[in-house]
């Protein structure tokens, strides 16, 4: 039996990563949540999930570190990365 299809979270704010579960559950999605890259890279050997939302800014792994060594790692999923910041040189990578 195949797995359901599911949407991974990376956030270190763990309101934010609630949030965001909570609004795609209530939208119909499964929802994974976790608190640093190294905390959803450690749940990859239990499958990739369908697309994958992170934090852009986080301590130690920012969120496109993160999605940078998947593609190395030959790991492609549709990736969205948020940030709670203004800035406007992160809006265009």
């Amino acid at each position: 039996m195949a797995a359901e299809p599911w949407i991974a979270i990376v956030d270190d704010d763990r309101s934010v990563l609630k949030a965001l579960m909570r609004l795609l559950r209530n939208r119909g999605f499964e929802a994974k949540g976790y608190t640093s890259p190294a905390e959803f890279l450690a749940a990859l050997p239990n499958g990739l999930p369908l697309c994958l939302i992170l934090d852009f800014q986080m301590p130690g792994m920012t969120g496109l570190e993160l999605s940078q060594y998947l593609t190395r790692s030959g790991i492609d999923i549709p990736t969205i990365i948020i940030s709670a910041k203004a800035d406007l040189s992160t809006r265009t990578l």
